[in-house]
Protein backbone atom coordinates (compact mmCIF):
# COMPACT_ATOMS: atom_id res chain seq x y z
CA UNK A 1 0.00 0.00 0.00
CA UNK A 2 1.43 3.51 -0.80
CA UNK A 3 0.61 6.26 1.55
CA UNK A 4 0.70 10.17 -0.04
CA UNK A 5 1.84 12.01 3.63
CA UNK A 6 0.92 15.73 2.50
CA UNK A 7 2.42 18.12 4.85
CA UNK A 8 0.08 21.51 5.10
CA UNK A 9 0.46 22.39 8.80
CA UNK A 10 2.30 25.71 8.01
CA UNK A 11 1.21 29.59 9.03
CA UNK A 12 2.37 31.68 6.02
CA UNK A 13 5.17 33.36 8.04
CA UNK A 14 7.41 34.16 5.24
CA UNK A 15 4.55 35.28 3.18
CA UNK A 16 4.16 38.23 5.70
CA UNK A 17 0.75 36.86 5.68
CA UNK A 18 -0.99 37.84 9.50
CA UNK A 19 -4.11 36.72 8.59
CA UNK A 20 -6.05 33.78 7.90
CA UNK A 21 -6.29 31.30 6.28
CA UNK A 22 -3.04 30.03 5.98
CA UNK A 23 -1.48 29.69 2.70
CA UNK A 24 -2.36 26.03 2.20
CA UNK A 25 -5.94 27.19 2.44
CA UNK A 26 -5.57 30.29 -0.31
CA UNK A 27 -8.27 30.02 -3.07
CA UNK A 28 -6.32 29.68 -6.56
CA UNK A 29 -8.78 29.48 -9.14
CA UNK A 30 -11.71 28.09 -8.16
CA UNK A 31 -10.84 26.09 -5.17
CA UNK A 32 -7.45 25.98 -2.31
CA UNK A 33 -4.34 25.63 -3.33
CA UNK A 34 -4.26 22.25 -0.92
CA UNK A 35 -7.43 20.75 -3.11
CA UNK A 36 -5.46 21.17 -5.90
CA UNK A 37 -2.22 19.22 -4.54
CA UNK A 38 -4.96 16.73 -3.03
CA UNK A 39 -6.50 15.85 -6.49
CA UNK A 40 -3.17 15.28 -7.75
CA UNK A 41 -2.88 12.46 -5.27
CA UNK A 42 -6.34 11.39 -5.39
CA UNK A 43 -5.53 11.00 -9.73
CA UNK A 44 -2.55 9.08 -9.38
CA UNK A 45 -2.98 5.07 -9.54
CA UNK A 46 -0.28 4.05 -7.24
CA UNK A 47 -1.36 6.24 -4.17
CA UNK A 48 -4.02 3.67 -2.04
CA UNK A 49 -4.15 6.15 0.32
CA UNK A 50 -3.17 9.68 1.78
CA UNK A 51 -2.78 11.39 5.27
CA UNK A 52 -2.66 15.36 5.33
CA UNK A 53 -0.69 16.88 8.44
CA UNK A 54 -2.90 20.09 9.50
CA UNK A 55 -3.33 22.81 12.05
CA UNK A 56 -5.41 21.57 14.61
CA UNK A 57 -7.51 24.51 14.56
CA UNK A 58 -7.55 24.07 10.91
CA UNK A 59 -8.27 20.19 10.87
CA UNK A 60 -12.47 20.66 10.91
CA UNK A 61 -12.67 23.37 7.88
CA UNK A 62 -10.27 20.63 6.15
CA UNK A 63 -12.31 18.06 6.57
CA UNK A 64 -15.27 20.04 4.97
CA UNK A 65 -13.26 20.64 2.09
CA UNK A 66 -12.05 17.05 1.71
CA UNK A 67 -16.30 16.43 1.77
CA UNK A 68 -16.75 19.05 -0.86
CA UNK A 69 -14.42 18.10 -3.24
CA UNK A 70 -14.79 14.43 -2.81
CA UNK A 71 -11.56 13.46 -2.19
CA UNK A 72 -12.10 9.85 -1.13
CA UNK A 73 -8.40 9.12 -0.70
CA UNK A 74 -7.61 11.23 2.34
CA UNK A 75 -7.69 8.59 5.41
CA UNK A 76 -6.38 10.64 8.10
CA UNK A 77 -6.15 13.95 9.03
CA UNK A 78 -3.68 14.83 12.06
CA UNK A 79 -2.16 17.30 13.62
Amino acid sequence: MNIALILAGGLGLRMNQESEPPKQFFVLGDKPVLIHTLERFERHPEIDAICVVCLQTWENYLEGLVNHFGIKKVRWIVT
